[in-house]
């Protein structure tokens, strides 16, 4: 191609185009040359004929690589997947239906008990591992034998698996109560928690570990559930918008929330840091309260 420019050498050819630079490497027994707008590829006995096809391949794809770019269209095939049974047609997010979203009530409400769960839920995992820490240093510091720090780790690995099992809960339970009481329920004991950690904070590890345990399982229990509510929620034409701007809000949130956690360490210490947090879940239930009584 005329925007691909190569240079030969006895031992490699160096291919430079839009998309960056590539060398393939010559072995003996073949040449190239450069006819017109081709590479060819030569070789001087029969006994280098499969090196001779596999440097061709190679200086065919070196080309192709930086003048077009290289591309692979894979087939994923999900083992044991069965889709929902409510399948309808897709609906990307368009910005024209921003609007449509945010004017239908139904779907605020719905978005506004997501961010009230999001509000809480990095922030958590994001600094637990700290506060654990120094739950495990105020105790050595009043005289209690220390704990290995290893332990820190293994704790917030459990309080992060845990919110895996508790989402399976949340599953099975949508189907039973519904998704309104799901999140509700929660939300109400993951903000408890939030608001009451410091109760635990320096006490001994058969009080902290249960503790947080149970905050890991129902700090996220609820959050695929908020996905349903919110497609069941929005305009039809419009699901995909409201998704996109569900998730992404609540992401956006999570930046302050993880930077409000350590403000709140320096004005009144770990203890209480993570109060700041059960504001969320309480907006949260007060969002689903309204929804449940459209």
């Amino acid at each position: 191609a005329d925007k691909v420019q190569v240079k030969i050498t006895p031992t490699n050819v160096e291919v430079k185009g839009p998309k960056g630079q590539l060398v393939v490497d010559i072995p003996a027994g073949i040449s190239v040359e450069k006819q017109a707008n081709y590479l060819v590829a030569l070789r001087n006995s029969d006994s280098m004929a499969a090196k001779h096809g596999l440097i061709r391949s190679l200086l065919a794809n070196a080309v192709n690589g930086v003048s077009q770019g290289f591309q692979k269209d894979l087939e994923i095939v999900g083992i044991g997947y069965r889709d929902g049974p409510f399948p309808f047609a897709r609906r990307p997010f368009a910005w024209s239906l921003v609007a449509t979203v945010l004017r239908d009530r139904e779907t605020r409400l719905a978005i506004g008990g997501y961010l009230g769960h999001m509000w809480e839920l990095y922030a958590m995992w994001t600094w637990l591992p700290a506060f654990i820490a120094a739950s495990f240093a105020a105790r050595a510091a009043a005289g209690h034998a220390p704990l290995a720090p290893h332990l820190v780790d293994l704790l917030t690995f459990g309080a992060i698996t845990t919110g895996g099992l508790g989402c399976l809960w949340g599953g099975w339970a949508s189907q039973r109560i519904g998704y309104a009481r799901v999140v509700t329920l929660s939300m109400a004991i993951s903000g408890a928690c939030a608001a009451t950690v410091g109760l635990v904070f320096g006490g001994p590890a058969w009080l902290l570990v249960p503790f947080v345990l149970l905050w890991g399982w129902f700090v996220v229990a609820d959050s695929a559930q908020f996905s349903a509510m919110v497609t069941e929620a929005a305009p039809p034409h419009a699901v995909g918008t409201a998704l996109t701007l569900q998730t992404s809000m609540g992401f956006l949130l999570t930046m302050a929330t993880i930077q409000l956690v350590p403000f709140m360490v320096e004005q009144i210490g770990w203890p209480w840091a993570f109060t700041a947090l059960a504001l969320g879940p309480a907006f949260g239930i007060a969002a689903i309260r309204r929804l449940e009584r459209r």
